[in-house]
């Protein structure tokens, strides 16, 4: 017998309905929509990237800082949207500041450490960009940014959910 949950496209259990209805409990494969960031692995330079401040580009690998304020943004938000994003960073001097922000200056994400970093978050005003950034002198190294919008439901059930 083959895998029921892995085959079958919606799961109905004997439980799960109400009023002449049943219930679906399987959720839906794609959780996560098309990547949304131009050029994140850095292979094109900074090809469409905006930049401020001190910023270099050198074999797919971004430097962004060593100056008071720098950084890279793209205009890919879109406001009340949920997002996936990931960022790998390389390098990073623990000096400063760095983070992944709004236009707002609201942060998403703080950077201390390297590697692979994954964050979620709700874009929450009408200005489209996110930009990543080094702030009091920091310096920051990434060979990647991704953003795709986080498809996967919002329910939150409790006992005597509707």
């Amino acid at each position: 017998m083959s895998n029921l949950l892995k085959d079958a496209s919606i799961l109905l259990t004997p439980t799960a309905y109400d009023n002449g209805r049943m219930n679906a409990i399987k959720p839906y494969k794609d959780l996560y929509g098309s990547e949304l960031v131009a050029n994140g692995d850095f292979s094109n330079g900074l090809t469409d990237w905006s930049t401020y401040g001190a910023t270099s580009v050198s074999s797919g690998i971004v430097t962004i800082g060593a100056s008071a304020n720098s950084g890279i943004y793209q205009g890919v938000l879109i406001q009340g949207k949920k997002y996936k994003a990931t960022i790998n960073v390389t390098s990073y001097d623990g000096v400063g500041n760095a983070q992944v922000v709004n236009d707002n200056g609201f942060v998403l994400h703080t950077i201390t450490t390297t590697g692979l970093q994954t964050f979620y978050f709700e874009h929450s005003i009408s200005n489209l960009n996110i930009i990543i950034r080094a702030t009091q002198n920091g310096v920051l190294s990434i060979s990647s940014f991704s953003v795709v919008e986080d498809l996967s439901g919002d329910f939150q059930f409790s006992r005597n959910s509707a």
